[in-house]
């Protein structure tokens, strides 16, 4: 059984395509899931100074 996950909520963001489209491609490249990435970017963010 896999772990349970934290309460979620769905967001809606704004993006350049462009930039988006990057992120995207790297995560795939990765075998990395967006939503994952975005989670870990914005994490690291709050945690800062």
């Amino acid at each position: 059984m896999a772990p349970a996950k934290p309460n979620m909520v769905m967001r809606s963001l704004r993006v350049p395509e462009k930039l988006w489209e990057a992120a995207k491609a790297k995560a795939d490249e990765r075998q990395e899931n967006i939503s994952d990435v975005l989670r870990e970017a914005l994490e690291r963010y709050v945690k800062r100074r």
